[in-house]
């Protein structure tokens, strides 16, 4: 369990479990961090100019007496699923209608299709979500290569804060 040198923990901090996932199968550079100190919950992810350029990330940190729920598994992007369709329909007119215009509308048409297809295949995600009180939700995004490392990092991970979540909530005092 090494700790990740581009997440700082605070002094007396100590790393319970680190994991990196690769949310896009194709780009593999850009890695997810999901580090469980005793004491919070951190998901770093990239952030990409046109989802290729690296340009800094987004890092989000909830107390990990604070986290409510983990849950590992799969979700769907209603944007994405909307946005993939309509792409595809459109891409679709513009080849088979409009190609009687102008052969280039065809040529943009199979671009629109395919800037579909890609917003279709990226509406399903995979990874590890860490639910807090206030109902915000820390999302660890990965492949669906990675399928085995989410699990594991849910059992590994997720059992043992999950614990010491429920230990907390119920030996904290009541205060009205």
């Amino acid at each position: 369990m090494s700790q990740d040198p581009a997440i700082t923990l605070a002094p007396g901090e100590r790393e319970r479990f680190s994991e990196q996932f690769s949310p896009n199968i194709i780009l593999t550079q850009f890695k997810t961090t999901m580090v469980i100190t005793d004491r919070r919950v951190i998901v770093r992810q990239p952030n990409a100019i046109f989802g290729i350029i690296p340009r800094g990330y987004n890092e989000q940190t909830s107390p990990l007496r604070h986290v409510s729920q983990i849950n590992a598994g799969e979700s769907f992007s209603t944007r994405k699923l909307i946005q993939g369709g309509i792409g595809v329909i459109m891409g679709l007119y513009l080849t088979a209608g409009m190609a009687a215009l102008s052969p280039a509308l065809s040529v943009i048409g199979l671009l629109v299709i395919g800037l579909g297809a890609f917003l279709l295949y990226t509406a399903h995600e995979l990874g590890i979500g860490f639910r807090n009180h206030g109902g915000g939700v820390l999302f660890a995004a990965a492949s669906k290569s990675e399928r085995g490392k989410v699990e594991a990092a849910e059992r590994r991970g997720a059992l043992e804060p999950g614990q010491r979540v429920a230990a907390t909530l119920y030996s904290d005092p009541i205060v009205v």
